[in-house]
């Protein structure tokens, strides 16, 4: 991460030895490689506890950091950085139908674990726990008790005057008979149903508050639902596992008063086992909180380092910053903080409260600079890159820049490094950081793209499935793919104004397990025109996310994070208008295999203008044509070059893209160029002829001008006329399936669809897409 640097910090907390690099060029005794722990500073008022590198539950005592990992796969994670939580609910391991018991009178002893008979209110037999000072049900006592209790074993007698119930059920057996998620045998219980609809309850008495309720489960016997709630019944959420793995399941947040949490089988002879039951003051879930015959109440966690003890320049600096957050976007999430002990003097990286993230910088109390890119993700990787130094802020999310700040004095005096939290545990992140950089330079916009869009300079990982791999499917292209171990690019089969180098629908897909991908690109630079590098990336078949070309020479890395191994189908879209090439693809050892082919759908040609073109639209997905394909079944074959017009040469490319259908669209550049109209018709014929002569049969849909606003269509001969042409030269042709579709009725007629006048926006696409959708067919 310091690769490009002689002075900074760099923390790698999700490692199997979290680790941190110090470089100092100015004070050799600062420099340092060694463990995270020995430099920062943790306080925590309480234990805590975590997933250790086996996936087991573990407890840290006071102010100890804890580094916690995914229990289902084992990969570290990073450092919690959590808010104070309490769980209420108690036994939340065991389940037991539990009695605290007040003794009024008696005799003799009970020992732990003895077996007791109860005569009178809530008869039934039961086990002593807790060093005798409660009792949980064998068998009945699903309600309150008051009689007598008798020792099986001791003799002892017992008056019992009152007693407060913890867990009620009925037509239910538990046992703690369960290897729990601490890899402790009989830590964790089982429920099994002996009547259809068994529920279990625990009634909390507590103010009216935000609760989140979750629960580790998994199926051990049967194939019906299982259910949850927090409000007694009255709204049941399923939460039925997948498999017999542990899972953590929840349900919606809910503000209320004393919850009454509970589990409902819907299947007598179901059995489930349950683990770590946690209803928390809070809106989203943190880590488990154990319990017994008390609530737990957690500390939050404070992370923090001295700034005397690093490299710091207080006038400029860049900082990166890489975590996994539950909280949602309607809380400030910090992700680091620089201060001064106080908050008058600050310098915050975060998760904003209103959905992105921010570098908000406060010098003597007063916000002078405050950042706002991009569009954070709820519970998925963010990596945060931000800068700032005299008369400059800027900061970047996941690839996307925000709007750079240039009058500003930086705050003097600084202090504190502090790490997912601000001053006193304020603005937890409420989840994981796994990285964190800090050099003492400014980065500029393009630099700050590319580091949040990946991670600093060095931290790339190697490829490990090359471009030409086979299981990769190449489809939706037209021209020559030139494919190495290097990289795999496109060339259209027109050469006009460079857009020949773009690829606009050109996809590559295939399957993998990895619950990380990097993708590798390179940008060659090679579009001297309108610049439009905004490329999709689809999982299984659903928008994943953008990403974004720089328009400089270059690498460019796009990372995707899922939360399952599950296999699923990645699927990259080429964007409007770049020169991309694809350098291959890191898996982090997954296999990858191929997904099912696309050459036997049919094939779907567009030849015309920047309209076919994809411009004015703010994404490849966002074009009709991609829109119509993906309905239609089809592959979207793409020949649309930017300011072209009509050339009668260009048929036979549209012969040679060899499409099922095929679509065209020429009118405004001629309109421009003031081409003669009886030239324009007679090379729309002859292109027409050309494409006939190899596909007598196949359906050509000659699409005519959408709307054109009055001051675009300004010059002697109209847009109109050549509609008009367009129409003439298909009735001279004569041929059925050479149809005409009339652009005019594709999309309102006004600036509202057609955004500049001459291009659909958005709203246009869509609406172009399904206006001709019903039109034509293969």
């Amino acid at each position: 991460m310091l690769s490009l640097d002689n002075s900074g910090v760099a923390l790698i907390a999700d490692t199997a030895i979290p680790s941190l690099r110090i470089k100092d060029t100015k004070a050799p005794a600062k420099r340092f490689v060694g463990s995270i722990t020995t430099k920062i500073t943790t306080t925590r008022t309480t234990a805590g506890w975590y997933f250790d590198a086996l996936g087991l539950l573990k407890q840290a005592a006071t102010n100890v950091a804890r580094f916690t990992c995914n229990f289902a796969t084992q990969q570290p994670a990073g450092l919690l950085c959590e808010p104070a939580r309490a769980n209420r609910l108690l036994q939340n391991r065991s389940l037991r139908i539990t009695h605290h018991l007040t003794v009024t009178a008696g005799a003799g002893v009970f020992a732990d674990g003895e077996t007791v008979n109860a005569t009178g209110g809530g008869s039934g037999v039961y086990r002593v726990a807790n060093s005798a000072s409660s009792i949980y049900a064998l068998s009945g006592g699903a309600g309150a008790m008051t009689g007598t209790l008798t020792g099986a074993t001791s003799g002892a007698t017992k008056t019992i005057s009152s007693a407060a119930l913890v867990w009620a059920a009925t037509n239910l057996t538990i046992a703690q008979d369960q290897v729990g998620l601490d890899g402790v045998a009989n830590s964790a219980s089982s429920i099994t149903a002996t009547a259809a609809d068994t529920i279990i309850l625990q009634a909390i008495t507590i103010a009216s508050a935000t609760y989140f309720q979750t629960a580790y489960i998994k199926r051990l016997v049967g194939t019906g639902a299982l259910y949850m709630t927090e409000d007694g019944g009255a709204t049941w959420t399923d939460i039925t596992p997948a498999d017999t793995d542990w899972s953590r399941k929840s349900i919606p947040v809910q503000n209320l008063a004393n919850p009454n949490v509970g589990l409902k089988i819907a299947t007598s002879g179901d059995s489930f086992a349950i683990d770590c039951v946690q209803n928390e003051n809070g809106s989203y879930e943190t880590s488990p909180m154990l319990t017994t015959t008390a609530f737990f109440s957690r500390g939050s966690d404070l992370h923090s380092v001295t700034l005397s003890s690093l490299p710091f320049d207080v006038t400029l600096g860049a900082l990166f910053i890489e975590g996994r957050s539950k909280a949602p976007n309607s809380t400030q999430r910090t992700m680091a903080q620089i201060d001064d002990g106080t908050t008058t003097n600050t310098i915050v990286a975060c998760l904003s409260s209103i959905g992105g993230a921010q570098l908000a910088i406060t010098t003597a109390s007063a916000v002078v600079a405050n950042v706002l890119p991009g569009v954070a993700a709820v519970d998925k990787v963010c990596r945060v890159a931000a800068s700032w130094g005299p008369n400059y802020a800027q900061a970047a999310l996941d690839g996307t820049l925000g709007m750079q700040d240039n009058a500003l004095t930086v705050p003097s005096g600084l202090t504190t490094l502090r790490i997912g939290s601000g001053l006193a545990g304020t603005a937890s992140f409420g989840g994981v950081i796994s990285n964190l950089g800090l050099v003492l330079r400014t980065m500029d916009g393009t630099e700050l793209t590319a580091v949040s869009n990946f991670g600093l300079p060095g931290s790339e990982p190697a490829i490990d499935i090359a471009p030409n791999d086979g299981r990769i499917l190449d489809s939706d292209y037209a021209g020559t793919l030139t494919a190495t171990a290097q990289q795999v690019s496109g060339v259209r089969p027109i050469s006009f104004g460079n857009y020949q180098y773009a690829n606009p629908g050109w996809r590559r897909r295939f399957r993998t397990r990895s619950r990380s991908l990097v993708l590798h690109f390179q940008n060659l630079n090679l579009v001297s025109g309108s610049y439009n590098g905004k490329g999709a990336i689809y999982v299984d078949g659903v928008l994943k996310t953008y990403f974004t070309s720089p328009q400089a020479l270059g690498k460019f890395l796009v990372r995707l994070d899922f939360s399952s191994n599950a296999d699923r189908e990645i699927e990259i879209v080429m964007p409007h208008s770049a020169a991309i090439a694809h350098l291959g693809v890191t898996t982090y050892g997954a296999p990858i295999t191929a997904p099912t082919s696309r050459a036997a759908l049919p094939r779907a040609a567009f030849l015309g203008d920047s309209r076919f073109q994809g411009f004015n639209a703010t994404g490849i997905d966002k074009t009709w044509m991609e829109i119509l394909c993906r309905a239609k079944g089809w592959q979207h074959i793409n020949l649309g070059y930017g300011s072209s017009g009509v050339t009668s040469a260009w048929g036979t490319d549209l012969v040679n893209a060899n499409p099922d259908v095929a679509f065209v669209m020429f009118d405004y550049n001629n309109r421009s160029a003031q081409t003669s109209l009886l030239g324009f018709k007679n090379s729309y014929k002859t292109l027409i002829t050309n494409f006939r002569a190899v596909k007598p049969t196949t359906k050509l849909y000659a699409v005519t001008s959408n709307w054109i606003d009055t001051a675009q269509d300004a010059l002697p001969l109209k847009i109109a006329d050549y509609r008009q042409a367009t129409a003439d030269a298909l009735t001279e042709v004569a041929d059925a399936n050479n149809i005409l579709i009339d652009g005019l009725t594709l999309t309102a007629n006004s600036t509202a669809s057609i955004g500049d006048g001459i291009h659909p926006n958005d709203v246009g696409e869509a609406e172009w897409a399904a206006d001709i959708a019903p039109l034509v067919s293969v």
